[in-house]
């Protein structure tokens, strides 16, 4: 709304920073990082479908420092620690258990693990079994089959005879046919009608969940 009726064109790096200037003017750091980072992607679209010459957001400097990336690999004792922080029954759900098990074996991210599907596991009961987690299907610029790769390349993880055995359980026992980890209805609020924002277990249930494991765990 900022830019008012502007063509595409006509917008420039100072409009972009000017925007980013007032929401900063609040406080809101983050969401003007994300503006930023959303009006970037609209004109690299527009640049690769040729409807316009230049990003005027790749001018206007981050909004936060970037952080870099995260080196620190845990120790042995570190996951021996979590592991057996994870089999105290009272502290998570089976359906968390076998998840955050999942993670520590296959070195998967938690919105992979969490959002994990029946049908991308595979012969669990060969020599063989295998995690397949899809990207999507584009058909003439549309998406026909979702998948959930965001580096349009298909993961093959080959599962170790623990990870294969976890998954076996997951679909026994925690699975809705669809999905292994499907959202928990029960602990919604009475607000929400049943509805949830995910099918399954969402990523910042997780994160929750290793906090609490950490600090149990020490």
């Amino acid at each position: 709304p900022s830019f008012g009726a502007k063509p595409a064109a006509a917008v420039t790096a100072d409009d972009v920073a000017n925007v980013c200037r007032k929401i900063k003017a609040r406080g809101s750091l983050v969401q003007a990082q994300r503006t930023k980072t959303a009006i970037g992607g609209v004109y690299e679209w527009g640049r690769t479908n040729f409807l316009v010459k230049i990003n005027p957001a790749k001018l206007v400097p981050n909004q936060l420092e970037v952080k870099s990336k995260r080196t620190r690999t845990p120790t042995s004792d570190e996951l021996a620690a979590l592991w057996m922080a994870v089999d105290h029954p009272s502290r998570l759900t089976k359906a968390m258990r076998i998840l955050f098990k999942l993670a520590i074996l296959t070195g998967q991210r938690r919105k992979e693990v969490a959002g994990a599907m029946v049908a991308e596991v595979v012969g669990l009961d060969t020599p063989s079994p295998t995690w397949v987690i899809a990207v999507s299907v584009e058909k003439a610029g549309r998406v026909v089959t979702e998948g959930r790769m965001k580096n349009k390349s298909e993961q093959r993880v080959y599962l170790s005879r623990q990870a294969a055995a976890l998954f076996d359980d997951a679909i026994k026992t925690c699975s809705d046919g669809v999905y292994l980890f499907p959202a928990d209805l029960h602990r919604l609020p009475s607000a929400q009608n049943g509805k949830t924002r995910l099918p399954h277990l969402h990523g910042e249930s997780v994160t929750k969940a290793m906090a609490r494991l950490c600090a149990a765990a020490g």
